[in-house]
């Protein structure tokens, strides 16, 4: 099972939630069981379940979200976005594991801004069901009481080879400009450790590929916090090794890997079996050579493109228009899924293929396929639903035309097989989508 953990603002209507995770992850209502924790009436047989439980402090629901693996599902802070502009209240989830306090907010307007969250009231009292939101990073026009601070660093990165703690403590007190005294590198199981330290690296020895895992967290004093990257392509630097650190948390295997000098490349890196107390991990593919992570396989990593997602407004609108509980909610949620993968495909060629360049053959392909789908979708809409998804439709067309160049579809054949007698499939961008794929050809 696949699910997300979410925290709300305001408190929300069932009903209104339903539809709305119905929106989230493109099902129809009937397929979503929502209800509170203990509720004994629940129909768990739906493809999508929610337990919603009621909080104290500033966030007034918890949500636990369950759908089975088949489901496709935008990431987690793509589905935040969705949420959060379905209900028309802040969404927070999860930052990352260490420390707990640490979350993102998302409002209706999709801006995400890290906020703490903590389990006191402002007096130092501990609250039995619930959080306050104890600072954000920049101001939220919703939340105008909520001071506005500088947010702890916590990164979490791979080493390809072993340093000892000694060089680790100098290169991170260097890294945050801060006498060596001010950093404990120790292992968890230490006994030993100064957990008053303004930064705190807990190491781990892992085996395969990757030979160290750093936790690094640097106090909420600190005023010089560099964002992982950055620290990533430090520690590579000073201690000499490749370092990898996560490029995004779905899927779990994307990673960036940057060597010494400082140039990165995305790497696909899975964890094998366990080799007795050691995690073993293996980077089955980097999309160029790195000085300092060995010899590699050099492959194209292209699942995590789709996990960039771009704005679609026209799509966004036509599903706020449309509604969620209308007897056209079945036909205009499908149709507007296949246009939303449509006016994605046209957001990301305008964008130079977002984020890195390019777009693989097989993805362009799909994604004119998607745009076949469209024309029956669109007739099986009644009016005058038809009339505005044609309009955004015919729009959305025009953008991808004005981008494109007509080449009969020579290029996407000669990588694909034969494409259709369709306008759409003779248009390609000048230089093709692929020229610059790692490993392909042009």
């Amino acid at each position: 099972m696949a699910g997300y953990l979410f925290l709300m603002l305001h408190d929300v209507e069932r009903p209104v939630l339903a539809a709305a995770l119905a929106g989230v992850l493109s099902l129809p209502v009937e397929a979503v069981d929502v209800g509170d924790d203990g509720q004994d009436d629940r129909q768990w047989d739906r493809a999508i379940s929610c337990t919603v439980t009621p909080l104290d402090g500033d966030l007034r629901l918890h949500l636990d979200v369950y759908f089975a693996d088949s489901i496709s599902s935008p990431s987690l802070a793509d589905a935040a976005g969705l949420l959060a502009r379905r209900v028309g209240t802040l969404v927070a989830y999860k930052s990352e594991e260490f420390p707990p306090s640490a979350h993102w907010l998302v409002g209706p307007e999709g801006r995400h801004v890290r906020a703490r969250l903590v389990d006191e009231d402002e007096d130092g009292n501990l609250l039995e069901s619930g959080y306050r939101i104890g600072a954000v990073e920049t101001p939220v026009e919703r939340l105008p009481r909520v001071a506005v601070d500088p947010l702890p660093v916590s990164c979490l990165l791979w080493l390809h080879d072993e340093p000892t703690r000694a060089r680790l403590a100098t290169a991170l007190a260097d890294l945050f400009s801060l006498p060596i005294e001010s950093v404990d590198v120790d292992t968890n199981e230490s006994d030993d450790r100064n957990w008053e330290a303004p930064i705190l690296c807990t190491v781990t020895r892992i085996g395969g590929d990757l030979r160290q895992h750093l936790d690094i967290h640097a106090a909420d004093e600190m005023s010089e916090r560099p964002s992982q990257e950055a620290a990533a392509a430090w520690l590579a630097g000073k201690l000499g090794t490749a370092g990898a650190y996560q490029a995004l948390s779905i899927p779990p295997d994307a990673f960036w890997l940057v060597g010494p000098d400082g140039r990165r490349a995305r790497a696909r890196i899975e964890d094998d079996e366990s080799d007795g107390d050691l995690t073993l991990y293996r980077i089955d593919a980097v999309e160029h050579r790195l000085a300092g992570a060995g010899e590699l396989t050099v492959a194209a990593v292209p699942e995590v493109i789709r996990h960039y997602r771009l704005p679609t407004p026209l799509v966004d609108d036509l599903r706020s228009r449309f509604g969620m509980s209308s007897t056209t909610a079945d036909s205009a949620r499908h149709a507007t899924s296949y246009l939303a993968v449509w006016e994605g495909l046209v957001a990301r060629l305008v964008a130079g293929w977002y984020p890195d360049g390019w777009y693989p053959p097989e993805y362009y392909r799909e994604d004119l396929e998607t745009r076949d789908l469209l024309t029956d979708a669109a007739e099986a809409l009644p009016e005058p639903v038809r009339v505005a998804f044609a309009q955004a439709l015919a729009t959305i067309d025009e953008r991808f035309a004005a981008a494109t160049v007509d080449d009969g579809g020579e290029a996407l054949a000669s990588r694909t097989g034969s494409v259709p007698d369709r306008w759409w499939w003779h248009r390609i961008t000048r230089p093709v989508p692929w020229r610059n794929m790692p490993g392909a050809s042009p």
